[in-house]
């Protein structure tokens, strides 16, 4: 589904997701400790496997507690680098002040590990938070993300990705051979209320996509210091744009827009974002 949102200071974004329906009472992070796996995946989570193809994430005998952990390995598939990722959507209905977890990381090529949370109020995000780990971490390390209030809302559902990124400010395509391990994810504390003041970007920013690779849609996040006229395309790799996700005036701040190439063809596609004369360019994959 597709939805118009209101980010930091009432800006406008649209974003794509699939969500469950919210429950009674207030849901854990589904399979926390990775203890339980059906056919090679880890129950409640979506990971970047292709059976009998490829498998990025498998059960690992190396954990903080329990029996096992969830290991992710970049490597390659379908004549191109195959990153790790880990995804989970679950009801949640109260905010926490931070999401904890513990990891390993054995970045190669200076890849980085990244993890998001996201927190949705009627399909509307209103709260997350995110980091981009670049140090090496050999035992298990405690992650410690405090979450941030954007706007007003209530939470509803939760969702959490993982993945290993290139290296550089906006990540990229990873290093086959990086490796992550991740356990015992919780939440602590409860926010009751915020301050929702816009905060603007110091500088002009493209993000990287995530997912990356995708199938079918994936989130394109950007920052805006100045406002001004913004155009952000989609190309396929002979340079034909396919799709124009926004071409508008926008104020400063941070936006968040979603592609659906539900209709196009698996392959490498170009996005390219354009806005008071700065212009970045960054490629995705279609995995279908």
């Amino acid at each position: 589904m597709r939805f118009l949102l209101k980010c930091a200071g009432g800006l406008p974004f649209v974003l794509v997701v699939s969500m469950v329906a919210p429950t009674q009472g207030t849901a854990q992070i589904p399979n926390p400790g990775f203890e339980t796996w059906n056919a090679g995946f880890p129950d409640g989570w979506v990971t970047s496997n292709v059976p009998g193809v490829v498998t990025t994430v498998t059960a690992s005998g190396t954990r903080r507690s329990g029996s096992f952990s969830a290991r992710g390995e970049v490597l390659t598939a379908f004549n191109s680098v195959w990153p790790a990722y880990l995804s989970t959507v679950f009801p949640q209905t109260q905010l926490p002040e931070r999401l904890q977890c513990y990891y390993q990381f054995a970045p190669q090529g200076g890849d980085k590990l990244f993890i998001a949370v996201v927190f949705f109020d009627g399909f509307s995000p209103f709260a997350g938070a995110d980091t981009q780990i670049v140090d090496p971490a050999g035992s298990f390390t405690l992650l410690d993300l405090p979450v941030e209030q954007y706007v007003p809302g209530t939470a509803d559902s939760c969702y959490i990705y993982i993945s290993v990124i290139g290296p550089g400010l906006e990540g990229g395509e990873p290093t086959v051979g990086s490796t992550f391990h991740f356990d015992d994810f919780s939440f602590s504390g409860s926010i009751t209320s915020a301050s929702y003041e816009q905060n603007v970007p110091a500088v002009f920013a493209l993000d990287q996509n995530y997912p990356n690779p995708f199938n079918p849609s994936t989130t394109i996040e950007y920052s805006l210091p100045e406002g001004g006229q913004v155009r952000l395309d989609v190309f396929n790799a002979i340079g034909e744009r396919v799709a124009t996700l926004v071409d508008n005036r926008q104020d400063a701040g941070r936006y968040r827009a979603t592609f659906d190439a539900t209709p196009l063809p698996s392959g490498v596609y170009l996005y390219r974002l354009n806005a008071g004369g700065n212009v970045s360019v960054k490629r995705m994959i279609l995995m279908k």
